[in-house]
């Protein structure tokens, strides 16, 4: 019996947690494909494209980029087939305008094998107790 009662306010906590209200009206997530924006990152031979990426703009027309999981070629043929994953990449864009901004990607290596830009022990707080 206690451990239905146990149960049962944990579902009824849980279901005053999830049910909340939620203002969504003030909110709008938009999608669009820009093919603009896709030839920007198509410039690279080396690197050949991520699966997440998040921009920081830097001001004075800098923007910095990071990027998730990231393909690197190993040779400037541009071949996804040729290429290694690695957890991470980031690149710099200096410039505004699309058709003559620059974007200059970086990584690390090791024995000349690409690897991740961030490594998961330099990035502060991984694997701690943060409570």
């Amino acid at each position: 019996m206690q451990t239905f009662i146990c149960l049962l306010i944990s579902l009824m906590f849980s279901t005053i947690c999830s049910c909340q209200l939620l203002d969504t009206s003030r909110y709008e997530v938009k999608v669009e494909f820009s093919p603009q924006w896709n030839d920007f990152f198509k410039k690279d031979l080396v690197w050949r494209g991520a699966d997440g990426a998040s921009s920081i703009d830097l001001e004075d027309g800098h923007v910095l980029w990071l990027f998730s999981d990231s393909f690197i070629c190993r040779d400037s043929t541009g071949s996804r087939r040729r290429s290694t994953l690695i957890r991470n990449s980031i690149a710099i864009q200096n410039g505004d305008d699309l058709h003559d901004a620059s974007l200059k990607y970086y990584w690390s290596k090791l024995k000349n094998k690409p690897q991740a830009f961030l490594k998961e022990q330099d990035i502060i707080g991984y694997g701690q107790d943060m409570g």
